[in-house]
């Protein structure tokens, strides 16, 4: 852990202050959901956003942008119909936020990150449970590189995303064609610019 880019805060590791740009090629926001019996998995291949540290670790704030349209699941047919007006309907909806408000430690190496989602226009609060992972300059680059991952869980049809959850296995009603929860997983690496 380079030193020069990390802090101690009431005996935690954080990272300087300063706002670091989300890398979107080197960052995934996942997911994973039932289909019947089994967990169906995908990701959002287009992430982008700023994740400014406060000096005040607690009063940090973060700005999350997801191309709707860039849901992957590698399977072209789910994929279609998640980006349709049952699921995502990204025609009308194409960009899904979350907007983090604050960060409050949540034992020995986590943080709970409060912020509302916005998902087809309902927005409601969520908390991502963090680990920030470190930071470091890059070999080549004039900047910091810092990560952290998340993980939440949400249920879909608060967000009005509904599909398919009315369709169930024949003869057993408790198991529906697509599950009604979903984990999320974000893995995050952000940019600080530093002098040349």
């Amino acid at each position: 852990m380079d030193a020069h880019y990390t802090r101690v805060v009431d005996g935690r590791v954080v990272p300087v202050p300063g706002e670091w740009v989300i890398d979107g090629l080197h960052s995934s926001v996942a997911f994973s959901a039932r289909h019947l019996l089994t967990a169906m998995r995908g990701r959002f291949r287009e992430v982008s956003g700023t994740v400014t540290i406060d000096e005040d670790p607690g009063l940090s704030r973060a700005e999350v942008r997801i191309a709707a349209a860039s849901i992957d699941t590698a399977h072209p047919k789910a994929d279609e119909h998640l980006r349709g007006p049952l699921f995502l309907d990204v025609e009308r909806y194409p960009v899904l936020t979350f907007s983090g408000s604050g960060a409050r430690p949540a034992g020995a190496e986590l943080w709970n990150v409060a912020g509302d989602l916005t998902v087809r226009d309902v927005t409601l609060p969520l908390v991502l449970s963090t680990r920030f992972l470190g930071a470091v300059r890059h070999p080549h680059l004039p900047v910091a590189k810092m990560s952290f991952e998340a993980r939440a869980s949400l249920r879909r049809d608060a967000f009005s995303v509904a599909g398919y959850m009315d369709t169930h296995a024949p003869g057993v009603p408790e198991v529906v064609l697509v599950g009604r929860e979903v984990e999320i997983r974000l893995d995050v690496e952000a940019d600080l610019r530093l002098p040349e």
